[in-house]
């Protein structure tokens, strides 16, 4: 039953990881010949950086003041 489909889908992980490096490595080549014009970090980008850092500094620090508590039996 889910064999199958659990296959398939490590399968197509496994592809969508290799298309990812592909891309990665053929930018990163481009990018140190010379053939792309260096990224540009603009208004909007810093914006979403910054977002990024307090919802990920909040996350963590929401964590650290819960009380740990211990694993529940399956």
């Amino acid at each position: 039953g889910h064999e199958k489909f659990e296959i398939f889908a490590s399968a197509l992980i496994g592809l969508f990881l290799l298309g990812t490096a592909v891309t990665v490595a053929n930018e990163t080549w481009r990018r140190l010949s010379g053939q792309a014009a260096p990224p540009s970090a603009g208004p909007a980008v810093i914006g979403v950086m910054l977002g990024t850092l307090v919802v990920n500094l909040t996350g963590n620090a929401s964590c650290r003041w819960q009380p740990h508590s211990s694993p529940k039996p399956l």
